[in-house]
């Protein structure tokens, strides 16, 4: 699997402004930069340990930060999966907080979502690819109604799907949260729903579930399975990010 792959996007001077050297991505990432790193290291520690890309299926290849020059309009981190008919693309938009609400997906999330899907020149494949939220915690109100507008929209049955989804109140505000952002059909709004997935996490938190879970399957990597050895894997993993 290669690893992590920083490409910078270094902005044009002002006309009239003294030309500057371009500035680092950690420079200018702000405070999000440390929830990326960690969610790049959770992602290596499980694609070295075997499990498939999130969303995707696959084993993963290649991480990749910052790829707004590749074109994609989420970037902060890209998983790219092997598969049978070709390779697969994650991006994930990272930002370290809960980002959603009981009102659905957050605004900015779901407009670079409708554009990434609209761009005909742009790297998204429709069938193949994906798009994912990381989140900082779990909405209580939130979470289960996007799991059963998920599950909703697996379906192949459009009518069948809304009925669903406009039963309950919860799930129609999630569906919305989508749907009035792009100004789009029901069934186009399915077709992005099914290639957009939330991923909850806890890394940040004091005593975090999903760090502890990493240094495990550190300790499983190694064939020493020292527990201070995982712990500085674990450590060396957030550096490589």
């Amino acid at each position: 699997m290669a690893p992590p792959d920083n490409t910078s996007n270094p902005k044009a001077p002002r006309s009239g402004s003294a030309k500057r050297a371009p500035a680092t991505l950690r420079s200018t990432s702000g405070a999000g930069f440390e929830f990326e790193d960690l969610i790049s290291a959770w992602q290596l520690v499980k694609a070295l340990s075997g499990e498939q890309a999130p969303g995707l299926g696959g084993g993963v290849t290649q991480i990749q930060a910052q790829v707004s020059t590749l074109g994609w309009r989420v970037d902060d981190l890209l998983l790219t999966a092997s598969a049978t008919n070709g390779p697969r693309r994650l991006a994930i938009s990272a930002k370290g907080n809960l980002q959603v609400t009981a009102a659905g997906l957050p605004a900015d999330f779901v407009m670079r979502a409708w554009e990434q899907w609209r761009d005909p020149q742009g790297p998204f494949n429709p069938a193949t690819d994906g798009l994912a939220l990381v989140t900082l915690g779990n909405h209580k109100s939130f979470d289960p109604a996007w799991r059963e507008v998920k599950s909703a929209c697996s379906g192949t049955d459009t009518a069948l799907s809304m009925s669903r989804i406009r039963k309950n109140k919860s799930q129609s505000r999630v569906f919305d949260s989508v749907q009035k952002l792009g100004g789009s059909t029901d069934e186009e709004t399915i077709e992005l729903i099914r290639r957009l997935h939330v991923l909850p996490t806890d890394l940040q938190s004091p005593h975090s579930d999903d760090t502890a879970q990493a240094i495990v399957q550190c300790r499983r990597l190694l064939t020493s399975g020292n527990g201070d050895e995982a712990q500085d894997l674990w450590k060396r993993l957030i550096d490589i990010a």
